[in-house]
């Protein structure tokens, strides 16, 4: 037992400690030039006690100020929300594959040659393409141990590129990005520049959009933004709540019977990939959405607890809008991987289908706005126009607004078969149909 354990239990009915440590590499090129080699190891511990049925909290950075950190968790009892719920038990860990030993011993002296590789690669497309690539290694080590004998550990991986080419002309700016990221090492570094190359082509004329409806196609990375309201909606605390839209529609046909949504967190080398989450609950891969209809709400101990359910491991502790894993924050409701089921045809098929359409790669300003109510809504900051089936330039200064509830049930046209995984989230190609896009 540890000391935070065995000295909360005086002062406590029971008490929960989570320590992270990370050790990160970031390399950075900037206007393709090296411009950064930054190193940094860090270690956080977070302490959860539970005294009178009352939530205290507690973090550090200095592991071993154990009472310091002890006595502040029991100084914000009094003010700490009601505790409706028990430390997770012991539970047997799954193996999953979220560690990769070749990233540990990769050294900064190969990902300067990857970025180098990307930097030449990009300047043979177009030598007005101002570059930056930013590449990043992460080892990860995760303890949690409580008063209900949950002793759990798990070490993760990760290794990310990402890539931002730009092109500043008067009266034209356009920026592209493209990244690859996961558990495991693999740098997929043609397939950026590939997709780059096509951005580069296709950016070069413009072409002229009115306001009106229009078929859209939404990139696999735009399935951020389409889940990104749906897992405000399919958070627990909103449904404990009953904010959320979705609360009383449990097992019900929601969505168009087309889409599946799946919480995967044993999907290998995935960033969302783990064992278990970070109250120790072990993670179950299970649907949120099955054929339309609601199946799991994504729960933390707490909104489990308070609507008689079962935790399947979704709670985590996230930084705010920055994503990535944090000791500062309490868990939360929150999804592992999230997988978009595919459909049967092939996105160039899809693309064929459209005799007049846009095609949007990304979006600008949808962090923003009330998640929960399921509306997505940002400017075009990619995108290009669709005629008989081919891609004949980009289209600018448009926006489009949306409501997830309405579009995933009434406007969905297809799902491509082929998926690609951005981050945490595998998606198809989404087909829309009557999308409002305005324009200047």
């Amino acid at each position: 037992m540890s000391d935070y354990i065995s000295k909360s239990r005086k002062v406590a009915d029971s008490a929960e400690v989570f320590i992270l440590e990370n050790n990160q590499t970031m390399i950075k090129f900037e206007n393709g030039q090296l411009s950064a080699i930054n190193e940094d190891d860090s270690i956080g511990v977070a302490l959860r006690v539970i005294k009178d049925k009352k939530l205290g909290f507690s973090s550090t950075t200095r592991p071993e100020s154990v009472d310091e950190l002890v006595q502040r968790a029991i100084n914000t009892v009094p003010y700490g929300a009601d505790a409706n719920f028990d430390f997770a038990p012991k539970a047997e860990i799954k193996k999953v594959a979220c560690f990769d030993a070749e990233i540990e011993k990769l050294k900064a002296t190969k990902m300067i040659e990857f970025g180098e590789e990307i930097i030449e690669k990009v300047s043979s497309i177009g030598s007005e393409i101002d570059t930056t690539c930013t590449i990043v290694k992460n080892i990860q080590s995760i303890f949690l141990e409580n008063t209900s004998d949950n002793k759990s550990k798990c070490r993760h991986t990760y290794f990310g590129i990402g890539v931002e080419g730009k092109i500043t002309k008067e009266g034209n700016f356009t920026a592209f990005e493209e990244d690859s990221s996961g558990t495991h090492l693999m740098p997929d570094i043609e397939r950026i520049c590939r997709n780059i190359k096509a951005d580069y082509m296709l950016c070069k004329k413009n072409v002229p959009l009115k306001t009106g409806k229009y078929d859209v196609i939404l990139e696999p990375r735009l399935s951020e933004d389409i889940l990104r309201p749906i897992t405000a909606m399919m958070d627990g605390k909103n449904v404990e709540k009953k904010i959320s839209p979705l609360y009383d529609k449990m097992s019900k046909q929601v969505f168009d019977s087309r889409l599946t949504v799946i919480d995967d967190p044993e999907a290998p080398g995935r960033t969302g990939t783990a064992p278990f989450d970070d109250e120790g609950v072990t993670a179950v891969k299970k649907p949120m959405i099955e054929k339309g209809v609601v199946k799991n709400f994504l729960h933390n101990l707490s909104s489990s607890a308070a609507l008689k359910t079962k935790p399947l491991g979704n709670g985590h502790r996230i930084k705010p809008l920055l994503g990535g894993k944090t000791y500062v924050s309490m868990p939360m409701p929150s999804n592992n991987n999230l997988v978009i089921s595919p459909g049967t045809k092939t996105s160039d098929e899809l693309i064929k289908s459209i005799k007049s359409g846009v095609y949007i790669k990304n979006m600008m300003g949808t962090l923003l706005g009330h998640h929960v109510t399921g509306v997505v809504s940002g400017n075009l900051w990619l995108a290009y126009r669709i005629e008989n089936g081919e891609l004949t330039g980009r289209v600018k200064d448009c926006m489009m607004t949306f409501n997830v509830l309405e579009v995933l049930k009434s406007h969905l046209v297809d799902l491509s078969s082929d998926t690609l995984w951005y981050g945490n989230h595998c998606s198809p190609y989404i087909h829309l149909k009557d999308i409002l896009i305005s324009s200047k």
